[in-house]
């Protein structure tokens, strides 16, 4: 109960406190008494509730912490999953500019130049060329991939 609180309703007159008069003088000690009883009632009541909203804010501060606790687990995996998603989307740039280097070779040959005949003899010369071709371009994604990782970009 709060400070003084007991000491305050006791000094109270019995009409401040809303309890009727009693006339005779044995009615007004036993009256006393079961004044006295009520308020102790009335008190370990409030006091009682008192505890009761102090473990319901306790507990709903506990809930405070820990929705803001979740809220920041939240946003660490959102964080960790956006990072992932760069890396995606790094590795697939890359991946896209060493494939525009195939394009680039099957765009030259395809416009019908005049090339030399031992290149267009026979197959040997496309396998060559489209072999070439690939080693080039995954050296250029494996060499850009390295070089990435090693300035830490990603």
């Amino acid at each position: 109960s709060p400070p003084g609180y007991l000491e305050r309703f006791q000094g109270l007159s019995r009409r401040e406190r809303g309890v009727g008069s009693s006339s005779s003088s044995s009615s007004s000690s036993s009256g006393s008494s079961a004044d006295q009883h009520d308020l102790l009632e009335v008190e370990n009541l409030l006091e009682s509730y008192l505890m009761m909203v102090d473990g319901t804010l306790a507990k709903l501060a506990g809930i405070g912490e820990y929705i803001d606790d979740t809220e920041d687990y939240i946003n660490i995996e959102l964080d960790y999953n956006r990072n992932r998603l760069l890396r995606i989307e790094i590795l697939l740039t890359v991946a896209t500019f060493s494939l525009a280097i195939y394009n680039l070779v099957a765009g030259i040959l395809g416009e019908n130049l005049v090339l030399p005949a031992a290149w267009t003899a026979d197959l040997r010369g496309f396998i060559v060329i489209n072999l070439t071709t690939v080693t080039v371009c995954t050296t250029v994604f494996i060499v850009t991939w390295k070089m990435m990782v090693k300035r830490k970009l990603i």
